[in-house]
């Protein structure tokens, strides 16, 4: 009984302190890391953000770039600041669902360390091949991969990118062997595909596309669960017949673990405004990003299910951790 009574008089202490802090929460600036390099989707997404939050808060919202290890650079420094709401990160899906599995030093945790914030965007990739492969669709281009295994190339950005899973993706839930050729940067792969130097890319829609609409590339499907507004007469994997197959970058802000409740309320509702603003939705179509529509409930459980599942890809292609 004396327990009991202590735990609800701690836990009501504690409502009143976060209510208290909420209340005069912003007082200084709030620091909003980007853990990639200036002028990359991360480092845009958080500007588009910080800009319209320091008008809604009425504190300065402060992006700090700290690009290093593939995001996780500076994602772990937000997991290690103090959970007093004047530290957010861009979290994204290198720094939360891939890195811990590619990575043999991640000082954090992405499920246990963070409460999330806000759901940010989404960017589908779409599976592009060159005009003069025989395959207009999706299953003729795995029935070309199944008659001559490893003789169609997937090429990608590097190990452990989007695009490297995406080939992945495709050999494990289409039951086909491709070869997969990484470079060091999506730009490559993307150009030695217009070259026809290899037959295939997952690429992001504002690289692609245009191309696809030239018609010096072919569009076979788009990596999102549903039809992107961005190519919607591209159907999905999942239409194209390749059970299971979703893959797509994706982005959300959070604030490390302990962060009281009503201050993540605070950071959250203005962000969920900002990318509701037909200007701030125009930006981000931009960028080829979608709005990723989820609570921040939602949220975490979409973050515990990508750590799962992109635990099981490294794990059935067999990458070593660097």
């Amino acid at each position: 009984m004396r327990n009991s009574i202590f735990l609800t008089a701690w836990l009501c202490a504690a409502v009143i302190c976060g209510t208290a802090l909420a209340q005069s929460y912003p007082n200084k600036p709030i620091r909003f890391i980007a853990p990639f390099p200036a002028g990359g989707s991360s480092d845009l997404i958080a500007r588009i953000l910080s800009q319209r939050m320091t008008e809604e808060l009425g504190q300065a919202v402060v992006v700090d770039n700290r690009a290093g290890a593939s995001g996780s650079m500076g994602t772990e420094l937000c997991a290690k600041a103090p959970a007093d709401g004047y530290t957010i990160v861009l979290g994204s899906i290198a720094g939360f669902a891939i890195n811990p599995h590619l990575l043999e030093h991640v000082g954090y945790d992405p499920v246990k360390d963070f409460v999330a914030v806000a759901a940010l965007g989404q960017a589908p990739q779409m599976l592009v091949v060159h005009p003069s492969l025989p395959a207009k669709s999706v299953q003729e281009f795995l029935a070309l991969a199944r008659k001559k295994p490893n003789s169609l190339i997937c090429g990608s950005g590097g190990v452990g990118t989007p695009a490297h899973f995406g080939c992945e993706l495709l050999r494990l839930k289409g039951n086909a062997q491709l070869l997969h050729v990484p470079y060091k940067g999506t730009g490559q792969s993307v150009n030695d595909v217009l070259g026809a130097q290899i037959h295939s890319v997952f690429a992001s829609m504002p690289v692609a596309y245009p191309h696809v609409r030239s018609g010096k590339l072919r569009g076979l499907a788009s990596t999102s669960p549903e039809r992107s507004a961005l190519a919607p007469e591209l159907p999905t994997m999942l239409e194209a017949g390749v059970p299971g197959f979703v893959s797509q970058s994706w982005w959300g802000a959070f604030a490390p673990k302990g962060t009281p409740a009503p201050i993540v309320k605070k950071l959250g509702d203005p962000i969920y405004r900002i990318i509701a603003e037909p200007q701030s939705r125009e930006r981000f179509a931009a960028l080829g990003v979608e709005p990723l529509k989820m609570s921040p409930a939602e949220l975490t459980a979409w973050v515990r299910s990508e750590v799962a599942t992109y635990g099981k890809i490294v794990k059935e292609i067999g990458i070593a951790k660097q």
